[in-house]
């Protein structure tokens, strides 16, 4: 991206930046959640128990089943396999298959609430989402772009301007936004009027890429990772944090082992 609120050379610069763009977030946060509360059927229920059911069975309905970690919850030897793959991959297409034929493991590297999670969604002949999770919380459904780049390349170049790849990471996000928010109506219908059931999804949503290993991010890449979620609510996580999240995850589940988060059967995997 050649955005210089991005790339600002000095130490002192870079915070200065940070905090401009923090303020920034500030004064456009009530835009954004009015917009994001447009975009939402959660008003049109009655009591937010018949929207989390009604949210639930649409996103049944499109083939999204809810994955709840408390009913299937990865094992120590699926996430010794996540780290085995990562060490030998080269790129991100291993680990992108390993996700999606696990998808516990990838959200436990959230928390341990369910969620769903989504693979490879075309959205168009031009976009195909890596993933999509979504997260129910008191305020309705909230969805994140996932964007998954090299475990090999680094986020910034010695100039500190975003790498080639981490570039390319931010522009698939945001063509994704644009694309909602232009076929929002499509975007969220039920498959069964041909859209693509993802309920109640926004231009509004996170993005999160996932990138590099955590032994090459230094102090001043962090910095500027901030300023990336600041500017552009995308956050920025290596593929070593899903391994040691899903670790945290595993031991929490370990020590509270009953749901308190509607899990079922039914609408779980």
């Amino acid at each position: 991206m050649t955005d210089p609120q991005v790339t600002p050379r000095g130490d002192d610069d870079l915070e200065a930046e940070v905090h401009r763009a923090m303020e920034r977030y500030g004064e456009r946060a009530g835009e954004y959640l009015t917009r994001q509360r447009a975009a939402s059927t959660f008003s049109s229920h009655s009591s937010y128990g018949q929207y989390v059911q009604q949210v639930t069975k649409e996103l049944l309905r499109s083939g999204h089943a809810k994955t709840c970690l408390h009913v299937s919850s990865p094992t120590l030897a699926d996430i010794e396999a996540y780290e085995e793959k990562l060490r030998t991959a080269t790129d991100e297409r291993p680990l992108q298959e390993f996700l999606q034929e696990h998808p516990q493991v990838l959200a436990s590297g959230f928390s341990i609430q369910c969620r769903w999670i989504i693979p490879q969604t075309r959205l168009s002949i031009h976009y195909v989402t890596d993933f999509l999770t979504a997260r129910l919380d008191s305020t309705g459904l909230k969805w994140t772009f996932i964007e998954l780049q090299s475990p090999r390349e680094a986020l910034f170049t010695q100039k500190g301007r975003p790498s080639e790849h981490l570039d390319e990471g931010i522009r698939q996000i945001l063509d994704w936004r644009t694309w909602v928010d232009d076929q929002g109506p499509h975007a969220r219908d039920p498959k069964t009027r041909g859209g693509l059931g993802l309920v109640d999804i926004s231009s509004y949503s996170r993005g999160l890429i996932i990138m590099g290993r955590r032994e090459n991010v230094t102090d001043l890449d962090r910095k500027r990772l901030k300023l990336i979620m600041w500017n552009h609510q995308i956050d920025v996580r290596s593929y070593d944090s899903i391994a040691a999240d899903a670790r945290a995850s595993l031991a929490i589940l370990n020590e509270f082992p009953e749901c308190e988060d509607g899990c079922s059967t039914e609408t779980a995997v």
